[in-house]
């Protein structure tokens, strides 16, 4: 996926540093005899799996690489509209929750599919990402794989930008009790208005004078657009095509300007 894709180092839901120390492959060598009994092992795992961090030689190696043990939160689906245009992701964010967090740990939410089948993705730092400077600000990113997604407008809790930041707003505008909402709204594409028919005429004489008419002059000028002429050239001038073009409505609204341009 494009746009900032940022790896978080996780491994198994473990914490960051404990991610990186997982990753670069650094774990205790542990030998087991190969006479032990299927029993014991289902035993020894039990009684790891029982033991709270540290009480256990793996614990111990585990806080010595940076492991912090706490509650394990569950991360909630993203929810999307009717109209498939717009995206919410509540993140549950109680104060123990936030005082765990450090300056560029990611929440980050499930992928979920877009219009067009590209997918996406939220990422948050609610202390900030690596490029934030400002203390007490958090970070959001919409992490996507479309090349042409269009204009959008990404909220959090009650800051609203048309793209993702570094310094999105201050985790106290995005904290609504002990959570945090964040969504992606995708504007309606813009409907191109179809070009203004002109009926013209253009005359050249002895390729010396050129006379350009138009009619029905007055449903062009109610238009305000730019109204140009077809290319002309005058043997004689080596300025390439010319043009005359005029704009209604300027610099008054009963006024117009006309001008002459080589291209």
């Amino acid at each position: 996926m494009s746009c900032i894709w940022r790896s978080a180092g996780r491994a198994a839901g473990l914490p960051k540093r404990l991610g990186r120390c997982l990753s670069g492959g650094v774990l205790p060598h542990i030998a087991m005899p190969s006479s032990a009994s299927g029993s014991s092992r289902r035993s020894c795992a039990s009684t790891s799996r029982s033991s709270q961090g540290g009480t256990t030689a793996l614990g111990a190696y585990l806080e010595r690489c940076g492991a912090v043990w706490g509650e394990a939160y569950e991360v909630e689906g993203v929810q999307a509209s009717e109209d498939g245009r717009r995206f919410a992701w509540r993140v549950e964010c109680p104060p123990e929750r936030l005082a765990a967090l450090r300056h560029g740990d990611p929440l980050e939410s499930p992928t979920f599919p877009l219009p067009g089948g590209c997918r996406a993705r939220f990422q948050l730092f609610p202390k900030g990402d690596s490029d934030c400077s400002d203390e007490g600000s958090c970070s959001l990113w919409l992490c996507t794989d479309s090349q042409a997604l269009g204009k959008i407008r990404l909220k959090l809790g009650g800051a609203e930008q048309s793209q993702g930041a570094s310094q999105f707003c201050r985790l106290s505008e995005a904290l609504a009790g002990d959570a945090i909402d964040v969504s992606l709204q995708l504007e309606e594409a813009e409907v191109q208005e179809p070009p203004v028919a002109v009926e013209q005429s253009l005359r050249l004489t002895d390729l010396k004078m050129a006379e350009w008419q138009l009619f029905s002059a007055d449903r062009l000028l109610r238009t305000g657009s730019l109204i140009s002429s077809p290319p002309f050239r005058f043997h004689h001038v080596l300025l390439g095509d010319m043009y005359l073009e005029l704009l209604p409505g300027v610099p008054h609204p009963e006024h117009c300007t006309l001008f002459f341009r080589c291209r």
